[in-house]
C-alpha cells in the first residue's frame, strides 16, 4: 500500500508537467464523523457448522459509536479538461468509543464505555477527480492517504502510520468555495494485530486563493 501512495504521488509530479493548466492552491477545514471497525469474538453453537468444518471460535466484526471531531489543511490542485488532481495536507483529530448496553433486571439497561482513545494526526492525501457534467460544478474521485500520529490517550501504543482509502465527493458552491464529503477506511490497523481500523468521513469546505 505505500508503494501505491508512491506512485499515486509520482503521478501526480508528473501531470504537473503535462498540459497549460495552472496550479490552483487554499484551505481546507470541517467536521469529521468517526467510528471504527473493531473485533469481536463469540463461540459457534452450531453443531451442524462445526462438524462441517467451521470455526468453533468465530469473529463477527462490530461498529465503534459515532462521534465529532475536527480537520484543517492547505491543498494545491491542477485542474484539466476532464478533472483534476489533488495534493492535500491536514491536521486531524479522530476518536474512537464504544459503549456497552447491558440488561440489569429492575435497574434497566445502564451503559458503560468499554473503549475511548484520542488520536491527532498529519495526514498527506493525494487524490485523482473527475467532473460529472460540462458545467465542472460536480465531480467524483478515489484518493489515498498516509496519516503519522502525532498524540493519542491510553496506554497502549498505535501503530506509527497508518494508510487510508478514501471517495470523494464535491460540488463547487462558487469559483473560489467547493463542500467536500470524503468517505475514508483505515486499511492499516490502529494498533498492531487487533483487526481495528478507523472509519471517518469528513465533512470540509475547500477555500481557493487564486
Amino acid at each position: 500500500m505505500r508503494l501505491l501512495f508512491h506512485l499515486l504521488v509520482f503521478s501526480f509530479l508528473l501531470s504537473s508537467f503535462i498540459g497549460k493548466a495552472q496550479f490552483q492552491w487554499g484551505a481546507t477545514g470541517g467536521v469529521q464523523l468517526n467510528s471504527a471497525i473493531l473485533p469481536d469474538v463469540k463461540l459457534n453453537d452450531s453443531w451442524d457448522d462445526i462438524l462441517n468444518g467451521g470455526d468453533v471460535v468465530k469473529g463477527v466484526p462490530q461498529y465503534a459509536d459515532i462521534t465529532y471531531s475536527y480537520r484543517v489543511g492547505g491543498f494545491v490542485k491542477k485542474e484539466n479538461s476532464w478533472g483534476f488532481s489533488e495534493i492535500e495536507v491536514t491536521y486531524m483529530t479522530t476518536k474512537i468509543y464504544k459503549e456497552w448496553r447491558f440488561d440489569a433486571g429492575l435497574f434497566g439497561e445502564p451503559t458503560i464505555s468499554v473503549f475511548d482513545r484520542d488520536y491527532t494526526y498529519t495526514d498527506i492525501a493525494i487524490s485523482h477527480q473527475i467532473f460529472l457534467s460540462s458545467t465542472r460544478k460536480s465531480f467524483i474521485g478515489l484518493g489515498g492517504s498516509l496519516s503519522f500520529l502525532m498524540s493519542y490517550t491510553g496506554d497502549d501504543e498505535p501503530v506509527k502510520q497508518t494508510i487510508n482509502v478514501y471517495i470523494k465527493l464535491g460540488a463547487k458552491l462558487s469559483d473560489k468555495v467547493a463542500l467536500v464529503v470524503q468517505p475514508t477506511l483505515g486499511v492499516s490497523e490502529v494498533y498492531k494485530d487487533t483487526y481495528i481500523h478507523h472509519l471517518m468521513m469528513p465533512i470540509s469546505f475547500q477555500l481557493s486563493f487564486n
